[in-house]
């Protein structure tokens, strides 16, 4: 097992750039190797050092070379480093398209500093079938995105685990099955795990998609006025990504 990652970002906002480095210099098992604010010098410096780059931390909307770009010119090269997108960009078929290179995780801006770090331990030290997880993961993300969920608050989080702990196993019991299991994974408890969530579907049906809503919860709850319980929420939108899955 790893037990120094080493990371290379590449953003063109230097105050997100100084944000990470001061995180990630408190001895958390993570090493910044180096920063970049544009595709082109963060290419040159990966194909030079793509032995020693474990992971790469990455905005899409990039000057000289974007991200996909970048990542694109990765795989033709049969490079292959994990990544995790950061972006304020949440366009559905960008997202989908990520499928296609070796994107573990995509954070939308503002995120938090501990999410992230949460992200990168998952992908380096817990045991994942990341071909099947990542996919599900892309799918989530746009589907809350669009929802109007945003990813900086905590339930946004806790709802993703959710689906996904719905999507590989049968709950019949969201307080007793869901709950503690989440509340173990973040380090929180099981009644703050409920509030978070129940706010964020909350927020949801101020900022999302009424159409989407429709499409997937169905035309038997009525989101401005009978929002969906979190089992509900959670379970609909797990048995929408299985349904995906199988097409």
């Amino acid at each position: 097992m790893k037990k120094i990652v080493k990371v290379v970002i590449v953003d063109d906002d230097n105050n997100i750039k100084k944000n990470l480095i001061n995180h990630f210099s408190e001895g958390n098992g993570i090493k910044i190797l180096s920063t970049f604010d544009n595709g082109e010098d963060a290419l040159e410096y990966i194909i030079k050092h793509s032995n020693e780059v474990d992971l790469i931390i990455m905005d899409l909307l990039l000057p000289k070379l974007d991200g996909e770009s970048l990542l694109n010119e990765l795989k033709r090269r049969g490079i292959k480093i994990k990544t995790i997108i950061t972006s304020s960009y949440k366009e559905g078929n960008i997202i989908e398209n990520l499928c296609r290179y070796n994107v573990n995780c995509y954070l939308l801006k503002p995120y938090s500093l501990l999410t992230l770090e949460r992200k990168i331990k998952k992908c380096f030290f817990e045991k994942v079938d990341f071909k099947i997880t990542n996919s599900i993961d892309l799918k989530i993300c746009k589907l809350l995105h669009n929802m109007g969920i945003p990813s900086h608050i905590s339930g946004y989080e806790y709802i993703k685990d959710g689906i996904i702990l719905m999507y590989k196993q049968k709950v019949k019991y969201i307080t007793k099955e869901v709950y503690p299991v989440l509340a173990n994974r973040h380090a929180t408890t099981p009644s703050r795990i409920e509030r978070c969530i129940r706010h964020a579907i909350e927020v949801s049906s101020f900022r999302g998609n009424l159409k989407l809503m429709e499409e997937i919860f169905g035309f038997s709850i009525d989101f401005e006025n009978s929002k969906p319980t979190n089992f509900e929420f959670l379970s609909t939108i797990a048995e929408r990504i299985k349904l995906d899955q199988d097409i």
